[in-house]
This record gives C-alpha cells, sequence and structure tokens, in this order.
C-alpha cells in the first residue's frame, strides 16, 4: 500500500476558504511531512518493512504506530545465493532494483563496466519468483554464475533482505540474505508500537505454559506491519484524531502564508524571520501543544 496522507485538501479548504485550489491540491503531503518531521516518527498510515535489533532482550519498539496489522516478524538471517562474475579487467557488481520506488526490492541488476562502457541486465522477481529461478536466469547470463545455499531453492525472491547499493562480485562472490524462520509467538500493544517476542532469549524460559529458547540467529529480527492515521475518506474510514487533524490544518495555513518559487513552497515569512518549510518552526505554538503527545519521546 501507498502511504496516505493526515488530511485532505477538503478538510483544508474548509478552514481555508480563500486559499487557491492550486496550494491546497499540493498541501496534504507538505503539511503531513513537517507534522512528521516535528513529531520526530511517522503518522500517515503506510505499510512499513523494518529492522530490528533486540538483542537479549524481547521487546522491539515500533517506529510506527498505532499499528493497525502485523506480520510477518521474521528472524534466523541466513544467506540464500551467492553471485559472481567471472575474472577479467573489468568491474562487476550487483544490487537490488528499488526503481518502483517501493520499500521492497523488485529485481536483481547484475552490473559489468568495461573501460568505457558497461552494460546492466535487471532479472525482475516477478518472473523469477524463487531463488532457484532466480539463480537459472543469473548462470544463463553471459559472465555470471550462481549457487543456491544448501536447502534454499524455493525462498521467495520477494524475502530477500532489502538492502540498498550494491555488491562487488568481481573477486568474491557476493551474498544476497533473508529471514527465513518466522517468529509465531509475539504481542504487540498498537496504540504505543511495543512488540514483545516471546521466542527471543538467550536461554530457555516458559511462556506460559510452553518451553522456548533461541531461534536461529535473533541478532536481528524483521518486522512487516501497517501503522499510522489515515485522513483520506476515499482510502477507506478516516481515522486521524480530530486534535491531530486540526493542529495539520493550523500547520497549513501558516505554510501558506510563505514566498513561492515557481509555484513550490519553498519558505515561510514570520516578521523579519525567513524559515524554510518543513523546519519545526514551520509549526505554530498552538499546533505545537496540540502536538506534544504524538511526539516519540520513547528513545
Amino acid at each position: 500500500m501507498s502511504s496516505t496522507t493526515l488530511v485532505v485538501s477538503a478538510d483544508l479548504a474548509s478552514a481555508m476558504p480563500d486559499a487557491p485550489a492550486t496550494a491546497l491540491a499540493a498541501m496534504p503531503a507538505v503539511v503531513t511531512a513537517a507534522v512528521e518531521n516535528y513529531c520526530q516518527r511517522p503518522l500517515a498510515l503506510a505499510a512499513r518493512d523494518e529492522e530490528y535489533e533486540p538483542g537479549t532482550t524481547r521487546l522491539i519498539r515500533l517506529k510506527g504506530y498505532p499499528v493497525v496489522s502485523i506480520g510477518p516478524v521474521l528472524t534466523d538471517l541466513s544467506d540464500v545465493i551467492t553471485i559472481q562474475a567471472g575474472p577479467g579487467p573489468w568491474r562487476a557488481t550487483i544490487s537490488l532494483d528499488f526503481s518502483g520506488g517501493a520499500s521492497l526490492p523488485t529485481g536483481l541488476i547484475l552490473g559489468f563496466t568495461t573501460g568505457a562502457s558497461s552494460a546492466t541486465t535487471t532479472l525482475n522477481f516477478a518472473t523469477y519468483q524463487t531463488i532457484a529461478a532466480l539463480a537459472s536466469a543469473i548462470n544463463g547470463t553471459a559472465g555470471w554464475s550462481s549457487t543456491i545455499a544448501p536447502n534454499m531453492g524455493g525462498c521467495p525472491c520477494g524475502e530477500i533482505r532489502p538492502v540498498r547499493g550494491s555488491y562487488d562480485a568481481l573477486v568474491n562472490p557476493a551474498k544476497l540474505q533473508a529471514y527465513v524462520t518466522t517468529l509465531g509467538k509475539y504481542e504487540v500493544k498498537a496504540s504505543t508500537g511495543k512488540l514483545t517476542l516471546y521466542q527471543i532469549r538467550p536461554d530457555p524460559y516458559r511462556y506460559p505454559s510452553a518451553t522456548w529458547g533461541v531461534v536461529g540467529d535473533a541478532t536481528k529480527v524483521r518486522v512487516q506491519y501497517v501503522a499510522g492515521y489515515q485522513g483520506d475518506p476515499n482510502q477507506g474510514t478516516v481515522t486521524t484524531p480530530p486534535d491531530l487533524a486540526e493542529a495539520c490544518v493550523e500547520s497549513a495555513a501558516a505554510i501558506l502564508e510563505c514566498r513561492k518559487v515557481s509555484g513550490v513552497i519553498s519558505e515561510l515569512n514570520l516578521g523579519n524571520t525567513t524559515i524554510t518549510a518543513g523546519d519545526v518552526q514551520t509549526i505554530p505554538s498552538s499546533a505545537r501543544r496540540t502536538l506534544s503527545k504524538y511526539v516519540d519521546r520513547r528513545f
């Protein structure tokens, strides 16, 4: 799912009837970003995919809340495939394809650079859905080879760890990893994003009537969940609290009192002070009082 906004143009138009429609059209996204920046946490409803290191504790504090839904919760980060280019006087890299703008990769990019020329091959996960299928495609690409880790051929490519950047694959094999164990015992407090894991602990213990111990490599945990408030009635039930929506309206009114360059809001004019839109100071004092309850003070 794509991220929503805390309010929509209609909310702002009713409070600012004299504001031009063109300015109001872009304002929901602008004011949502400004309020999130002030509160130092995501607030708008969105699907999230995050990694955490619970260490020797069972507690994870999710960045986004309130939590709407959660799952899966994964651990046991393992190598699933190694990829290497043949020897030669060139540079070879692999990287994951995030060109769709999503938080999860949609493909694998094999890149060659030879002298002044370069070439890339993109293997889409929609076509090559498992590690076995991906390995076959890599091995069928000139100059490239791959090896599947034991028992990992059936792992979905969609589960590959979403790491940005590129790996060198010329001298040493580059490795892609995935979280391969699903944690089945956990509890989440939706209002605060507190996630308690009941299968992560350095020593066996009982809860409430079963004995649990360490599951795989528990140094990292991957959590996929949906969290936040939704302000667009066209996207479903509006869940943005009235006081948060009012703070957004007040902030939008302040942002609209600004100078524009080529139609894009760039900065506020407050007396003799110029402030870039999105800075903490763009939130008026009345809205700050309201937003104090939404500021992330957990860390």
